[in-house]
């Protein structure tokens, strides 16, 4: 019975506290039945199966310590024994508690496995030392290469029905090319477009029916607009001015009888002129707010739990370099948690392109929600606590996702919160042990970043 089978067998039947060190430290007694060396290689393999095999001792210390948590690494590397690291405990808890029957890396180790021997009977040292060089002379008759090969066959055949196929092919185009060569061609009688569904050329108010060159209305087949008098007596009207913030809008008209102060009030300076464009203030005021956005960093906020999926932890590194690493998994390594830091963001773009990220939103009144491109949701509505946009306090994100673009990122397999599912979000999921899936994943996300901000014509440099 090997050392793997006999601690599954005490963790199920509850009797881990029958599991002791030997008086010198070198042996792992079970109980009255069985001792083994305690480094001694058991049958699971580290590293999701990819890493070496534990030793007896590490389990032992894992099972006894389990409910250590965040703690676990740092108390096995003060006891001296090889720590479980964090990818191998769901498997290897469920494996060892009987929860599941086997797991997918479970491996016979290769090195020496001392023979258990009851209690009052020593190990036999030469009886181990003779097992030992006889498994060393062993040699492997037949790996993996080898039980490939199919001794007296060719695959010739193949390569004649494949050329077989390629001539048939080949003739097939040659046939269709010269059937369509001998038909005659019909005379086409040429005939002047009548440009009747052309569309102004350039982008912005053009694309929308509005000739941004000349300041001309344009109709839906693309000819300008006039009144009852001919284009050239008539001058074009000009564009529609863009609708004012509710103080700046006209004041509600007043009777006949009622006569005008002289001096103007604070709306009347800032009303429209009469020819229909804004006033020199309120469009000086939208130049210079342009302007201060022109190239300013985009934001991207994420979740500030500790068990969302991606959090400050690791956001960097995912969309930085395009690997995800679980939060806690850095969090073991040494990893500090910061509530905002700047990256460089190079997937998708031949330079490089500055953006930052934080788990705290701005302030209901602060100017750089318009910097705000992206929120990675976890599900939780607290999430959207405090912000500024109309509908949160309903649960409803309509107006929150029509200004940044959502993303989910879970983990493949697991179950989807309630409130993603009804959210207008990009959804997205990665495995948990295929790490070379990682960069197509961001890349992506970005694809969509990209689409969500042109379509929005945004101003930032991202």
């Amino acid at each position: 019975m090997d050392p793997l089978t006999v601690l599954r067998d005490f963790v199920i039947e509850k009797r881990l506290d029958q599991i002791s060190e030997s008086a010198d430290g070198s042996r792992i007694q079970f109980g009255d039945r069985y001792s083994f060396p305690k480094d001694v290689a058991t049958a699971y393999k580290s590293q999701m199966g990819r890493g070496d095999l534990y030793p007896l001792s590490s389990l032992v210390f894992f099972m006894k310590n389990i409910r250590k948590g965040a703690d676990l690494i740092r108390s096995a590397n003060q006891a001296g024994v090889k720590p479980v690291t964090f990818i191998d405990r769901k498997d290897l808890e469920a494996y060892l508690t009987g929860e599941k029957e086997n797991s997918d890396y479970i491996q016979q180790p290769t090195d020496d496995i001392i023979i258990p021997t009851t209690a009052g009977e020593p190990a036999d040292d030469k009886g181990a030392k003779a097992l030992a060089d006889l498994l060393g002379r062993e040699r492997s008759l037949r790996d993996r290469n080898t039980q490939l090969l199919v001794p007296g066959k060719s695959f010739a055949s193949v390569l004649t029905i494949l050329a077989a196929v390629q001539k048939r092919q080949q003739d097939r185009e040659a046939s269709r090319s010269s059937s369509s060569a001998k038909k005659p061609r019909k005379d086409v009688i040429p005939v002047m477009p009548s440009r009747r569904f052309d569309r102004p050329a350039g982008e912005g108010l053009a694309a929308m029916g509005i000739d941004d060159f000349k300041g001309q209305q344009i109709d839906a087949y693309g000819a300008r607009k006039s009144s009852g008098q001919t284009a050239s007596a008539q001058p074009p009207p000009p564009p529609l001015p863009p609708p004012l913030p509710a103080e700046d809008a006209p004041p509600l008209p007043q009777p006949s009888g009622h006569h005008r102060s002289r001096h103007p009030s604070s709306h009347e300076k800032h009303r429209p002129s009469s020819s229909g464009r804004p006033s020199a203030s309120s469009h000086r005021s939208q130049e210079k707010d342009k302007h201060s956005m022109e190239g300013a960093m985009p934001i991207i906020i994420v979740p500030a739990a500790a068990t969302a999926t991606i959090n400050m932890l690791n956001a960097k590194l995912f969309l930085e370099q395009g690997t995800y690493r679980f939060p806690q998994q850095v969090a073991d390594e040494g990893g500090t948690k910061r509530n905002s830091e700047t990256f460089q963001r190079t997937i998708g773009r031949s330079k490089p392109v500055r953006y930052l990220i934080t788990n705290k939103a701005p302030g209901i009144q602060d100017h750089d929600w318009k910097r705000v491109v992206a929120v990675f949701v976890s599900g939780a509505a607290w999430q959207f606590k405090d912000w500024p946009f109309k509908g949160l306090k309903e649960g409803n994100l309509a107006d929150s996702l029509s200004r940044m673009l959502g993303v989910y990122v879970g983990l493949k397999g697991e179950v989807m919160p309630e409130n993603v599912k009804k959210w207008n979000v990009l959804k997205v999921e990665i495995p948990k042990d295929n790490r070379h899936r990682d960069r197509p994943i961001v890349q992506d996300i970005y694809a969509a970043l990209d689409k969500f901000l042109a379509a929005r014509q945004c101003i930032l440099k991202y």
